[in-house]
């Protein structure tokens, strides 16, 4: 390819290209203004999104991480023995926290159900946004999205099973992205249902028939999690077990980032072909061959030669040429068979 530009015919200056190329761009400098300023804000907008999705799945993995996640949650009928800590381990559970809740009345509304919980210690640790978490039997930290929902400050007086408390933190739960009462709820709905978490000590002195057992997890790997469900099954003692891939508390908000990130990839695919067919139409609008850039590029190698050297060089150099002239004009279409 070098030796074709040095052939003894391309010996000249590109002037003629240099014009015509300026002169398009004079003649028709609003339509490429407006090709570029459309392109630049296509970009701005479709890298803006990627950046806040690949932020957002940034923050809910180091929150993940950070809190010691659940690989799964199991419900059992009663509490599991030293045994049956014993025996999961194992089997390959590393991590084993009690998360047993009662779900009660509160806020002075007998419509509204608070999930209460105990702090945990190593298995969906809390993550304090404000305050401080519970330090004796009369404190209790919220969710952030219940306290919002319910518009509640650190130090607030509430009343919670009919015992009242201050509000001295308030917490993102990590294993309740998305705050749903069950997993078949589909929707959260902030007004009737909440998340509350107290002290070791004033959990015991909740109503106990009002309780839910359940134990959250960590596993070696899949299959640890498959055995420690049938050995609790065995034992007779399991109810049932939701992994986190099924867990729509966990999974929702992840799942839906990850949605927009694909439609935001298809809208990015729709948006360059969008902008193909603009130039395409608005460069062809005119109708006219010669302006296309090949027409230019070409009809300057005419001018310093002749259409039988033009010819020789194509031979020479291996491109596939197919010339005709039309009005004393150059009209060639081009493969180039590099």
């Amino acid at each position: 390819m070098t030796k074709f530009f040095q052939h003894r015919r391309w010996n000249g200056n590109m002037m003629p290209i240099n014009k015509r190329l300026k002169r398009e761009l004079k003649k028709n400098f609003a339509k490429y203004f407006f090709i570029g300023l459309v392109l630049f804000m296509g970009i701005t907008i479709i890298s803006a999104f990627f950046t806040a999705t690949d932020g957002i799945m940034s923050t809910i993995e180091s929150q993940q991480s950070d809190c010691n996640i659940e690989d799964a949650n199991v419900t059992l009928v009663s509490q599991l023995s030293d045994d049956n800590i014993s025996r999961l381990h194992e089997i390959g559970i590393n991590d084993l926290e009690d998360t047993s809740y009662c779900d009660v009345t509160a806020l002075d509304d007998s419509d509204y159900t608070m999930r209460v919980f105990r702090v945990r210690d190593s298995v969906d640790k809390l993550s304090l946004i404000e305050g401080e978490l519970p330090a004796n039997d009369k404190q209790i930290v919220l969710e952030s999205k219940t306290a919002s929902a319910k518009d509640l400050s650190v130090g607030d007086e509430i009343d919670v099973d009919g015992k009242n408390y201050t509000l001295s933190g308030i917490v993102a739960v990590v294993d309740y992205n998305n705050v749903l009462q069950t997993v078949s709820s589909g929707v959260s709905n902030l007004k009737t249902f909440g998340l509350g978490f107290v002290s070791k000590q004033a959990f015991d002195g909740l109503d106990s028939a009002k309780m839910t057992i359940q134990y959250s997890l960590t596993a070696e790997d899949e299959q640890s999690i498959d055995d420690a469900y049938n050995y609790l099954m065995d034992e007779e003692i399991a109810v049932n077990i939701l992994k986190q891939s099924d867990n729509p508390r966990i999974k929702s908000i992840s799942d839906k980032t990850n949605t927009l990130k694909a439609e935001v990839t298809l809208i990015s695919v729709v948006f360059v072909l969008l902008m193909v067919f603009i130039f395409y139409a608005m460069t062809s609008a005119s109708g006219k061959r010669q302006q296309s850039y090949w027409y230019i590029f070409l009809n300057g190698i005419y001018k310093m030669g002749n259409h039988s050297t033009l010819c020789t060089i194509a031979a020479d150099y291996n491109f596939d040429w197919f010339c005709s002239w039309y009005d004393n004009r150059l009209f060639v279409v081009c493969r180039a068979n590099w």
